[in-house]
């Protein structure tokens, strides 16, 4: 009777445990189906945000794209076009003629000073503005020696005395010829021009390799003087189009 009441109290507390162990893999298993239906819904909350987003991202960096050749584009329109001849006043008031045709791709431009140098700052043209190409005779342009007409432009650049300039110099022998025929102005004339005239007298060029150097006449022709002679200064200067008043 013992041995029957042990046996059936063994067999009772094996079902207690079994259901027990039932009890948890059920309990494990829907712990799992939870977190997978949770990393799905996680995905695909991720997706639908990708097709959400994705358009708007699409979209806005195509305008971006679309953006930047029309900015640039309206950048390198403001410069403007200039043509040879054409008189510009820059914004320290003073005037110059454009020397060279140049499209509103070019960001700078060459620009030919439309009276001489006030050499003496003293409001007016008269012989004391003239100024020797060379006091040394040397016939060559120099920017490093101080008796050279290159010197003295290079040191007026230096201290600012002109409007925001890349870089100055004497028109050429061979560029006023350019200008010139472009301008069809000939060789000689009666009537002066912005080229040369009588206000203007005799200014200097930077000339080849020769024994004297080439000034512009009141006519318009060339003219041979030594170095350490004096006559005017028209500088050319290469600037920027913003500095146009």
């Amino acid at each position: 009777m013992i041995r029957r009441k042990r046996i059936k109290y063994v067999n009772t507390n094996r079902l207690k445990s079994k259901k027990c162990y039932n009890n948890s893999k059920n309990i494990s298993n829907e712990y799992n189906y939870k977190m997978k239906q949770c990393k799905n819904n996680i995905i695909i909350k991720k997706l639908l945000y990708l097709i959400i987003i994705f358009p708007f991202i699409t979209f806005f960096s195509f305008q971006m794209i679309s953006i930047v050749p029309i900015n640039k584009k309206q950048i390198i329109f403001s410069f403007g076009n200039y043509y040879i001849g054409q008189k510009i006043l820059l914004k320290d008031n003073i005037e110059y003629y454009c020397i060279e045709n140049c499209t509103s791709e070019n960001r700078t431009f060459k620009l030919l000073k439309v009276d001489p140098l006030d050499i003496n700052n003293d409001y007016k043209i008269d012989d004391n503005d003239k100024l020797a190409f060379d006091v040394s005779k040397s016939n060559i342009y120099n920017t490093s020696n101080k008796d050279n007409i290159g010197f003295y432009l290079e040191k007026l650049n230096s201290e600012n005395n002109l409007v925001n300039t890349e870089s100055i110099r004497l028109l050429t022998s061979e560029e006023y010829v350019t200008i010139r025929d472009s301008m069809n102005f000939g060789y000689d004339w009666d009537n002066g021009n912005w080229l040369a005239n009588d206000f203007l007298g005799f200014w200097w060029l930077e000339t080849p390799i020769v024994k004297s150097v080439y000034t512009v006449t009141p006519r318009g022709t060339y003219k041979l003087c030594s170095p350490n002679e004096k006559n005017y200064i028209r500088p050319v200067v290469v600037t920027c189009k913003d500095n146009v008043k």
